[in-house]
């Protein structure tokens, strides 16, 4: 305040000698000033509420993968005769549908990808391979989409899971803040000839980023 109250008064020293104002012209009349904001929005994923580590987002390997221990499929039919599986809620047994919703804001969007191990019954040592026709199968198949998910496969449509990180459904973009939603099903047939037994197999979804 000093400082300023000494420039004040040396101007006014000035304009009363009658030296010219002219110089002074080149101030702006109104001061001004910029504030320049930078603002980084961090990459963040989840996966039905299960946050997924930034660090890890794109690695099939670690972090990026979501697991669901009450995804339990259970089927038991005649040979000859495709069926859906049925997934049951572990402890109570009431069948359910396998939604995942996941909430991303990667602006370059997302892709799950899926990874099978073929139901196999390791006493028999046989193997139900995946696919759509033949004796015996087995395949998957999406029930639904919502929320921006999108996916290159018919509707309700059965398909076989047969190559590593094959891509399910996709996401063009961050989604709302709802998320978007997938449903998978799966169905089987055995043939006459397949081994009686309980077979188990499984498949891994995983996030990845870019569509």
């Amino acid at each position: 305040m000093r400082k300023s109250s000494k420039l004040i008064a040396g101007l006014g020293v000035v304009a009363g000698l009658g030296v010219a104002l002219a110089p002074l012209g080149v101030f702006a009349a109104t001061p001004t000033r910029l504030d320049n904001l930078h603002i980084t929005s961090t990459e963040a994923c989840s996966i039905n509420g299960v946050e997924i580590s930034a660090a890890n987002a794109g690695d099939t390997a670690t972090a990026s993968t979501f697991t669901d221990p009450v995804n339990h499929y259970d089927w038991a039919y005649a040979p000859g005769t495709e069926y859906d599986f049925t997934r049951r809620t572990e402890g109570t047994g009431t069948a359910t549908e396998n939604t995942f919703t996941i909430v991303c804001n990667y602006a370059d969007g997302f892709k799950i990808v899926a990874n099978a191990v073929n139901p196999t019954n390791a006493t028999l040592e046989h193997t139900i391979a995946a696919g759509t026709t033949g004796p015996e199968y087995w395949a998957a198949k999406i029930l639904s989409t919502s929320g921006g998910m999108d996916t290159d496969y018919t509707g309700n449509t059965p398909f076989a899971i047969d190559t590593a990180n094959q891509k399910i459904v996709f996401v063009e973009g961050a989604t709302q803040a709802t998320g978007a939603s997938f449903s998978m099903g799966y169905v089987a047939k055995t043939a006459a000839d397949t081994p009686a037994g309980t077979y188990e197999g499984s498949v891994s979804y995983t996030l990845v980023k870019g569509a």
